[in-house]
């Protein structure tokens, strides 16, 4: 991600109450994204959506596909 539209994401997340800022302790060029209580509960959400659609496409799938797929798919990182 390019750093102008990685500051635009940070600055939305920030307005959207998801994390905040805290400039580096150690160097006061960098700042460190930290999340807030709203962000743990967003990101705990998603991950539970993630794991409801991965067991429903594993369900669809069945056992032997959903190996397959995973294996095709870690193939192309």
């Amino acid at each position: 991600m390019n750093p102008p539209a990685l500051t635009k994401l940070v600055a939305r997340m920030v307005s959207d109450g998801l994390v905040h800022r805290q400039v580096a302790q150690t160097d006061h060029r960098k700042i460190n994204v930290l999340t807030t209580a709203l962000g743990r509960k967003r990101m705990m959400q998603i991950r539970r959506e993630i794991e409801d659609q991965d067991a429903s496409i594993q369900r669809q799938l069945g056992e032997s596909d959903s190996q397959k797929l995973i294996s095709l798919l870690q193939g192309i990182t």
